[in-house]
């Protein structure tokens, strides 16, 4: 994998390796509406709610293969 990744690809990665390793994104834990790099982290981590520990360590991978290929 060549280059930077963008912002948006990292936080792709961030929300699959959370809904991995937690679970679902708790509602009532979300950060202050202030806090804008911790609300879009978890932003990240809530657009996966439903997807298995399983699911969730494909689409990391998959998502990477596809970077790396650029």
């Amino acid at each position: 994998m060549g280059g930077t990744l963008s912002q948006g690809d990292l936080l792709e990665f961030y929300g699959f390796f959370k809904q991995a390793k937690d679970g679902d994104a708790d509602d009532s834990k979300a950060p202050s509406m202030f806090d804008l790099k911790s609300k879009s982290k978890f932003q990240a981590w809530k657009a996966n709610t439903g997807l298995s520990l399983e699911e969730s360590q494909r689409y990391y991978i998959l998502r990477y293969a596809v970077i790396d290929k650029e």
